[in-house]
């Protein structure tokens, strides 16, 4: 008579799998590193930068290497607790899609294994950004709001499910700022070497040089004198020259004016809708000294209050 099969205990998230007789290895997979498992071994009480789930770092030589990241503390009863050191998150924020798809294939797992009565909520936050038309374009600000829900969930009752627009419009915000500044640098990096070009070419004695005739061109463009800052145009966000001398009919980027130029010359310029702009809080200080000003202060390149022209997106 053939013996039976010894009892297996039944298994549950927080204790070593039971063996189950001829069951084989689906691969080589890379799996998760044991200091991140620790993390949800602990409830998932503390936040898990996804920088530890990907390819690179869970591969099998990264294990290897991989030193103990746990500390001694004291639960409520006296007793030694060993709990998983914080996890440094630098990097999170500068994850390519590619990254961050590879950590969320080992991350859902965990949630399902360890918090199963989550892992639906996050599937659905997962989803939300895995295939939202506006991935692509805005990858650093869907990937700072995965971040900080995730972060959020450790500490708040939050539901990832939803779409918390709170979060999302503070991210924004400072997105916009930063790709504001990117771009401003960038013009000005522009200006600068047209400039120093133009001087290195006028003290240059060659007539043939390859870059004269750009050089010329560029001395004798209004849109870059001498003085050229970074001051844009209140009216057609062009770059270094005065409002007053402007004589465009568009905007910089081939766009209607958004202060469209009056009938007559004394006349003061106005919106579609009548509305009047304060070009002292639209200047290079955003700033305006009259306490009783019934001007708009928004942009009057495109209208929005949350800028003013020299942070407008709309021709950076």
């Amino acid at each position: 008579m053939i013996p039976a099969a010894p009892v297996i205990n039944t298994y549950t998230s927080r204790e070593r799998p039971a063996r189950r007789i001829g069951s084989l290895a689906s691969g080589a997979g890379y799996l998760a590193p044991d200091q991140v498992r620790k993390f949800f071994l602990a409830g998932w009480k503390e936040h898990v930068p996804l920088t530890f789930l990907t390819d690179k770092h869970c591969s099998y030589k990264s294990g290897l290497n991989t030193t103990s990241q746990d500390t001694f503390s004291f639960d409520e009863h006296g007793k030694i607790v060993m709990t998983p050191k914080t996890l440094p998150a630098e990097g999170e924020l500068n994850m390519t899609f590619e990254e961050w798809f590879q950590a969320w294939s080992r991350l859902l797992p965990l949630i399902q294994q360890y918090r199963p009565e989550e892992y639906g909520l996050w599937v659905k936050h997962y989803s939300r950004i895995l295939h939202h038309e506006t991935r692509s374009e805005y990858w650093q600000l869907w990937l700072a709001y995965d971040v900080e829900v995730r972060r959020r969930s450790t500490c708040q009752d939050i539901d990832p499910q939803e779409l918390h627009l709170h979060i999302w419009n503070d991210l924004e915000l400072r997105y916009l700022e930063k790709k504001v500044e990117a771009r401003v640098e960038a013009k000005m990096e522009l200006v600068m070497k047209k400039l120093n070009l133009s001087s290195s070419t006028r003290n240059s004695n060659s007539r043939h040089h390859p870059y004269s005739r750009h050089t010329n061109k560029t001395e004798s463009n209004d849109s870059f004198p001498k003085n050229a800052q970074s001051y844009r145009c209140l009216l057609c966000g062009a770059l270094g020259h005065n409002p007053r001398s402007c004589k465009a009919t568009a905007l910089c980027n081939g766009k209607p004016l958004h202060l469209p130029k009056p009938s007559t010359p004394n006349e003061i310029r106005r919106d579609r809708e009548g509305r009047v702009y304060c070009f002292a809080w639209n200047g290079k200080k955003a700033q305006c000294n009259e306490d009783t000003c019934n001007r708009e202060h928004a942009c009057s390149l495109c209208g929005h209050q949350a800028h003013n022209a020299q942070s407008c997106l709309t021709v950076a």
